[in-house]
């Protein structure tokens, strides 16, 4: 347990520092990887050059838990060659990994600028998904599920780029797949640079949130790419107000992809019974890939009434996601 410094948590400094392996340590956490002792600054600290260390790994017993430090989780600040792979990094101040200059992919020579890879599209595939992700050739693709509805809970970093609370697997590109919550089989696509593989549904359901690394074949590790949603209609708020003799319900969406509609259902208990109040299904903005705000006015009802709302989205294979209850607050006029 290295935790509750009032600096970082490890420092790797000096051209001479290589061939170090960090793994299987609690860095800003108690032994249980659970609850929070921050360190004062990173986690984890490369600096002047060093170079070839490794920071986890996906042996199993070899990642890291790097949680609530109030920096970055892994800062590395020069120097090339630092791999790290595999680890549990969450809910710390700054990124997960940021690579110096500090900031997301703002560019610089640390770990040689290596950069992170780009999640294209997850699709249902039964009860697993199937996940495309775009590197550079021959580059190896640790995936994560980056929220936890657990304890702990862990929601998606504000930058909108990952950290990675679970690891899921690895896949080289045009190589070998691996990992617990992965398909045992090699990367579907053929073309360079592009990475198919299944991810199971041990380690990720709809409403999940997943990023990915790159680690190059001279170990660089990249920064955690933007992450990507694993249903197609990312529901980012749902509201519903009482005005007179009329309900406005408003939902918002941070993304949409094959969305066909949302129906609309109303109840007078929180338990239900929730009857549709729409005999149609309210179009999907279109083109509305990177999200849309929907309004839908509820009327005549009862002034002052409890009424309670859920809302369904539905994609073009038929995938129906219920979102609420939620209740209606009254606005005085």
């Amino acid at each position: 347990m290295i935790s509750d410094n009032d600096d970082g948590g490890i420092l790797i400094t000096g051209s001479s520092s290589t061939g170090n392996h960090i793994q299987g340590n609690f860095i800003g956490t108690d032994v249980t990887g659970i609850a929070p002792l921050a360190n004062k600054s990173h986690g984890i600290i490369i600096t002047v050059n060093a170079s070839n260390n490794t920071v986890g790994g996906t042996v199993p017993g070899a990642g890291n838990t790097i949680a609530y430090n109030l920096a970055d989780g892994i800062f590395v600040q020069s120097g090339t060659g630092n791999s790290i792979r595999a680890n549990a990094i969450f809910e710390n101040l700054g990124l997960g990994i940021d690579l110096a200059p500090d900031g997301v992919g703002t560019g610089s020579g640390a770990n040689s600028d290596k950069a992170a890879p780009t999640i294209d599209a997850i699709t249902p595939s039964g009860a697993n998904f199937t996940v495309v992700a775009t590197t550079s050739a021959g580059d190896a693709l640790d995936f994560f599920r980056v929220n936890n509805a657990g304890v702990p809970v862990v929601s998606e970093d504000p930058t909108a780029y990952g950290e990675g609370f679970l690891y899921l697997g690895s896949c080289v590109d045009n190589g070998a797949c691996t990992g617990v919550h992965m398909s045992a089989i090699t990367d579907a696509d053929p073309t360079a640079g592009t990475v198919q593989a299944t991810l199971l549904s041990s380690g990720l359901t709809s409403n999940d949130t997943i990023s990915a690394t790159a680690t190059d074949a001279s170990g660089n590790t990249s920064e955690f790419g933007a992450f990507f949603y694993t249903t197609f209609v990312h529901l980012v708020s749902f509201t519903a107000t009482g005005h007179g003799n009329a309900i406005q319900v408003s939902w918002e969406t941070a993304q949409e992809l094959f969305n066909l509609g949302f129906y609309l259902y109303r109840a007078l208990s929180e338990q239900g019974p929730f009857m549709p109040i729409t005999d149609h299904l309210i179009l999907a903005e279109l083109f509305a890939t990177t999200g849309h705000v929907y309004t839908y006015t509820d009327q005549p009802v009862i002034p002052g009434a409890s009424y309670y709302y859920q809302l369904e989205d539905v994609d073009v294979n038929g995938v129906r996601t219920l979102h609420g209850p939620i209740r209606a607050n009254w606005v005085d006029d």
